[in-house]
């Protein structure tokens, strides 16, 4: 396998991964060093390596990407969590705006998503880690750990190059 076929695999693991979970949470850094999260839907749900969201021009999440690119955002569901890591960017493609914007992005954004108060962020991840566990099945191996002090099956666990 190609350096390319791993990296195609790995970005359609996470795809499978993260469909179906509407809400994660990107987290940035503060001027002082400190770290942010705070909940967003993703626009794009095809994944293929970037992630698209959008916000209003002066929020903070575009203050702080502006003044350090580097994100993290989190996807949490049922028997999975994603976390990616990579580099966030203001597209100025009002086309973009059009195609990407939800059916509730007008209310959250109170305007219109094609206007220039509104900002389209692509993140391009370039890393990741993931864990998947099916629920009976892990829970089950916790309580034969705890009987018989060996070491849980907690599903699977991969940190992956996008």
């Amino acid at each position: 396998m190609t350096d390319t076929d791993g990296k195609t695999q790995a970005v359609e693991t996470i795809k499978e991964l993260i469909e179906g979970i509407d809400t994660c949470v990107i987290a940035t850094h503060t001027p002082d060093g400190g770290i942010v999260t705070r909940p967003m839907t993703v626009q794009d749900r095809d994944f293929d390596g970037d992630l698209w969201f959008m916000t209003s021009r002066d929020s903070d999440l575009v203050e702080q990407i502006t003044a350090d690119a580097q994100v993290n955002v989190t996807f949490v569901g049922k028997g999975t969590w994603v976390s990616l890591r990579g580099r966030a960017e203001l597209v100025e493609d009002p086309q973009s705006k059009e195609e990407l914007a939800g059916a509730l992005t007008s209310a959250f954004l109170q305007a219109d998503p094609k206007s220039p108060e509104a900002a389209l962020i692509q993140v391009n991840t370039d890393a990741g880690e993931y864990w998947s566990s099916e629920g009976a099945k892990t829970m089950f191996s916790m309580i034969k750990a705890r009987v018989t002090g060996e070491r849980p099956d907690a599903g699977k666990n991969d940190t992956v190059e996008l």
